[in-house]
């Protein structure tokens, strides 16, 4: 059921930075343009420019010994890293990030948010105490960092068992509003209502698909898929899979491509033709060297091409 937050501390993070140039303040240098042109491409997950826009951001800034900027760009790449299940890349940034936001001058916005991105860190990682325990300070804030706080506390509770923390969870902005329903949907899993979960999640779903979500729409259908199968409801379950892979292949998360693959082939792909195609999509995957995306993209048109047409006639 655990899938990360998608994105939203970039959404917080481009809210706070707008609207600072004015009359009283100098226009922005190469290295924050550069880290405003790396945050609106991860907002928009064009993911790979946006690596390329942060690094440069962070290479620049460096130079220029600008902590903010260098601060900010980390926290893009940790986001991507966790979006994509790097977890051990993410492990490599939080502790230049940590350091960074160690050094005199630091904003207190900034060292907030920081602590926040540590704490999803944490999470991936297994560390949910110590998430919890970073967060604790911010859950209280009333801006749109307590609030991805809350839901990140409320996350890493109910992972550890039934919790009704999601029930006053509320949001009028549609990606936060979508989250909470995803944590609605954790909770009914928890009290097993395998239904109502499936409809939070078709909601949550809707929701980040309107927003054009990508992120939102791969996480939400794998945990789709999961509910869908306990519950023995396996033609809604291999839909969510194969769609899932498809979302997940668009936002090249290699992991949950990966484990997308294996179940179709364990639990849906009865005939040898369609196991054939997935054989061939799994090698387009492997763990050591870099996928094949384009490769995988086509192989799972030809799987979904073989739901519709009727298995090949057997040789006599």
């Amino acid at each position: 059921m655990r899938r990360l937050i998608p994105s939203l501390l970039a959404l917080a993070l481009l809210t706070a930075c707008a609207g600072r140039s004015g009359p009283q303040t100098p226009p922005p240098s190469d290295a924050q343009r550069l880290l405003a042109a790396g945050q609106q491409a991860l907002a928009d997950e064009h993911f790979s420019m946006a690596l390329g826009r942060l690094q440069d951001a962070r290479v620049l800034a460096r130079s220029l010994d600008d902590t903010e900027t260098q601060i900010r760009a980390v926290m893009g790449q940790i986001d991507i890293a966790l979006i994509r299940e790097q977890s051990d890349t993410a492990a490599a940034l939080a502790g230049t990030l940590d350091a960074l936001a160690r050094r005199d001058g630091v904003s207190a916005l900034t060292r907030a948010q920081t602590t926040y991105m540590l704490a999803r860190v944490d999470a991936a990682h297994g560390r949910s105490a110590l998430a919890r325990q970073r967060i604790a300070p911010l859950i209280q804030r009333r801006d749109a960092l307590g609030q991805v706080a809350r839901l990140l506390d409320c996350r890493e509770l109910l992972a550890a068992g039934p919790s009704n923390c999601a029930e006053p969870l509320h949001a009028s902005e549609p990606l936060l509003n979508a989250r909470i329903q995803r944590l609605r949907a954790e909770a009914a899993v928890h009290d097993h209502q395998a239904e109502q979960a499936m409809q939070w999640l078709e909601s949550a779903r809707g929701l980040y698909q309107q927003l054009g979500q990508r992120t939102g729409v791969a996480a939400t259908l794998e945990t789709l898929a999961q509910v869908a199968a306990r519950a023995g409801d396996w033609p809604r379950a291999c839909d969510a899979m194969t769609r899932g892979l498809g979302a997940n292949l668009g936002i090249r998360n290699a992991p949950a491509a990966r484990r997308l693959v294996g179940s179709l082939a364990q639990h849906c792909a009865t005939e040898p033709h369609r196991q054939a195609v997935l054989d061939q999509l799994r090698l387009a995957l492997p763990e050591e060297r870099p996928a094949r995306w384009h490769r995988a993209a086509a192989l799972l048109a030809q799987y979904e091409a073989t739901l519709h047409s009727p298995a090949p006639a057997r040789p006599r």
